[in-house]
């Protein structure tokens, strides 16, 4: 499984620097560049300098005589590879309902974002191998934990705590698979189905103390089971739901 593992995390980093092309058509406002649909705008791309950036909740263009106010309400794909600088701090306004796929996968220097009650969707691999990112808090907004894949924070290796929120429902194929330092796992109460390789090679799951009877608990999930269980095993009272 660890192999397969790395192999997921290396082929969608492949695909990550694969393509370089700047998004086309994207305007500019300071230090970030933004395309627009309506009077919502995406934030395609940081060409500062600073390394701790707040993230703005609305961009504005002119247009001869007339200026143009747009709610930032997405983070596109890539920003952290099309960005000119090494982001080591991010914070996300409230204003924000999406993280598109790869935001800030690979970032390394990644330290800390900042995700706010109000994000709904959390786009795949969105914080792949972000090697220095050490805790998140998923807010109770989110409802997408990755969209149509997995890996959301796989290969975050200085991880060690995370919170999911009350409003996910499904942790997918190696969220957080690969998060060699995670100890520390709090899930919300809204999750109702845990996919299979979810918590795999992460610290507490490689901890045997924290396994009981070859089944591995965090709060009222069962999220791992040895393979070589024999004979029949009564959940915990309280259980409210087992990995696929």
């Amino acid at each position: 499984m660890k192999k397969r593992t790395l192999a997921l995390i290396l082929s969608a980093l492949m695909a990550l620097t694969a393509i370089v092309i700047v998004p086309v058509g994207a305007y500019t406002n300071g230090e970030w560049e933004f395309t627009v649909q309506g009077d919502t705008a995406t934030i395609t791309r940081y060409i500062g300098s600073a390394t701790e950036v707040t993230i703005p909740s609305t961009v504005v263009r002119t247009d001869g005589e007339y200026i143009y106010t747009y709610r930032v309400t997405a983070i596109g794909e890539r920003i952290g590879y099309y960005s000119t600088s090494s982001f080591t701090s991010v914070t996300i306004p409230d204003s924000v309902t999406t993280i598109g796929g790869y935001a800030f996968a690979g970032s390394a220097s990644l330290t800390s974002v900042t995700i706010p009650d109000g994000v709904i969707t959390i786009g795949d691999y969105a914080f792949l191998s972000c090697t220095s990112l050490t805790s998140v808090v998923i807010p109770d907004s989110v409802t997408k934990l990755g969209v149509l894949n997995y890996n959301v924070f796989a290969g975050c290796t200085s991880l060690e705590s995370v919170t999911i929120g009350n409003g996910v429902r499904i942790i997918k194929i190696g969220t957080f698979s690969g998060c060699t330092a995670l100890t520390d796992i709090t899930i919300g109460n809204g999750v109702r189905e845990i996919e299979s390789g979810s918590f795999d090679n992460t610290a507490y799951c490689n901890d045997e103390s924290n396994w009981e009877d070859g089944v591995l608990y965090v709060g009222n999930y069962l999220i791992k089971a040895k393979t070589d269980i024999e004979g029949s095993y009564s959940v915990k009272p309280g259980t409210i739901c087992i990995a696929g």
